[in-house]
């Protein structure tokens, strides 16, 4: 049965009336409870703690009140030069197109192949742990990339995860399921949106009547609001589903009291879209990038040992017969050959070595090692690469490891390819990955496009952030955020100077 969610009381850092109230504060009364969490960070804040500022403080917090009787200057230029002094880019704009507005960016690390396990904090609509690169927040520098092909239904991105959110929803239940009296696989949300999306383009052609829709919806509500239900509530109620959405043909592939299959596709849309989408402009401080491809493409250095052949030259004499060598001079060219090949050989018996190492057992490790034959063909493609050319670039890497990765290996609770490599990624230092060629990679969008996973929540904010130094461990997008900006969906509205509209 379906029953409202409880919405928990966010942390507010355990705000009550007791020690605190013994001294002079901005928890004085007459505040609402976000007026007195935003009380409370500033009181933080002033003493010095503002590490003890958790997310779900911060976005409990009215951002109103907090900008009001900020410690800091709130003006546009004062805020901008924090951010360039904290090493924010205000020069590249990155965009991220989504359907939700994003509060803060979760951990990627917190992301696996579950297909129900979006990312906290972003709700954007994107199953984060079966993206390419794993999870984080991703963005272009181009914002019609953004807006075209990320928060629009029509772009390849959004169509590809509406058709695994319909896979999901048609290889789970019955959406309606009369014997058991429940709407299965729905929120109660959702259920109340049936009128709405019966009237979806998907199914316009449906007989249903929206109005009668809204009457099943009406009494589905009714009857989820008693404790209890009886036996001749159950039967009326599934005569009334009978009556809207069974059928008259009997050669139709839908049963009897079930949705259309047009209202699958429309409610997997709604569940990726939410209605509409935005572009979020955003600025970040990214350090070290890992780079995919490109003129710049991050390179791994490792190999053999090399071993100096003038160290073997007293036992390639002895192996070279200098008889057979009237000339000295072919005489010392045999023998230097010989010496090179006897250093290359005992190179052989040293472990390679070097970050290439470091990053190829990393990804190894990061992987089941069940003797299967994938597992052991991505090892030595690996080290046969690394042999021959000495380094590999991340985009070598990825290709060898996509290339021999095993879907087999998993399960859905497990990591899938893109977060193995993003975990790899992050083990090593880096705070994003870029790719250069997006359009390349994914086969649409702008091939001057760079994409740009943002691996590191305290390195992303938006141009309207307050950028407190002493709240730099948040990965809260705004934090602090100007009175302009409180509700994200403005960020779409960014001008290039970084104000808000």
């Amino acid at each position: 049965m379906i029953t409202p969610a409880q919405k928990p009381r966010p942390d507010t850092g355990h705000v009550g009336r007791g020690d605190n109230m013994s001294k002079k504060t901005l928890f004085d009364a007459g505040l609402n409870i976000a007026q007195e969490v935003a009380g409370k960070v500033l009181d933080l804040l002033k003493s010095g703690r503002g590490n003890e500022v958790t997310p779900q403080m911060y976005s409990a917090a009215d951002k109103q009140f907090l900008v009001e009787n900020y410690d800091l200057p709130t003006d546009t230029a004062s805020r901008l030069e924090r951010g360039s002094e904290g090493g924010f880019d205000f020069d590249t704009g990155r965009y991220h197109g989504g359907f939700d507005e994003i509060e803060y960016m979760a951990d990627p690390s917190d992301v696996y192949m579950n297909p129900e396990a979006m990312l906290e904090g972003t709700e954007s609509g994107t199953y984060s742990g079966q993206a390419h690169s794993g999870g984080g927040l991703y963005t272009s520098d181009d914002p019609s990339d953004a807006g075209d092909n990320y928060a629009s239904l029509t772009g390849p991105d959004v169509r590809n995860q509406v058709s695994m959110e319909l896979d999901r929803i048609t290889d789970s239940s019955n959406l309606y399921d009369a014997a058991n009296f429940m709407f299965d696989d729905m929120e109660k949300a959702e259920v109340q949106l049936i009128p709405q999306l019966l009237q979806h383009q998907a199914i316009r052609n449906s007989n249903i009547d929206p109005k009668d829709a809204q009457k099943v919806v009406d009494r589905y509500n009714e009857l989820m609001s008693r404790d209890y239900f009886t036996k001749g509530d159950r039967i009326e109620f599934e005569e009334l589903v009978e009556d809207v959405f069974g059928t008259a043909d009997p050669d139709s592939t839908v049963r009897s009291g079930s949705f259309p299959p047009g209202f699958v596709q429309a409610l997997a849309e709604y569940r990726i879209t939410r209605g509409g989408g935005q572009v979020v402009k955003l600025v970040d401080r990214v350090e070290n990038p890992v780079i995919i491809g490109g003129p710049k493409a991050t390179v791994f250095k490792g190999g053999r040992r090399e071993l100096d052949p003038a160290d073997y030259i007293d036992d390639a004499e002895q192996q070279i017969d200098q008889s057979a060598y009237p000339d000295k001079i072919e005489y010392r060219e045999a023998v230097q050959e010989r010496a090179e090949e006897l250093a290359n050989d005992d190179s052989y018996s040293f472990d390679m070595e070097g970050p290439a190492v470091d990053i190829i057992e990393d990804l190894l490790d990061n992987m089941p090692d069940d003797g299967s034959v994938g597992y052991d063909e991505l090892r030595s493609a690996l080290y046969m690469h690394l042999d021959d050319y000495g380094e590999i670039d991340a985009e070598d890497l990825e290709k060898i490891f996509r290339q021999n990765y095993n879907s087999n290996y998993y399960d859905l609770d497990q990591a899938g390819p893109g977060q193995i490599l993003n975990q790899v990624y992050r083990n090593a230092g880096f705070d994003a990955i870029d790719l250069p060629r997006a359009g390349t990679t994914f086969g649409f969008g702008p091939t001057g496009a760079t994409h740009r996973v943002e691996l590191d929540p305290t390195k992303v904010r938006s141009p309207n952030a307050m950028f407190d130094p002493r709240l730099s461990q948040l990965p809260n997008l705004t934090a602090v955020a100007t009175p302009t900006a409180v509700g994200l969906g403005a960020l779409s509205q960014i001008d290039e100077d970084g104000e808000a509209q």
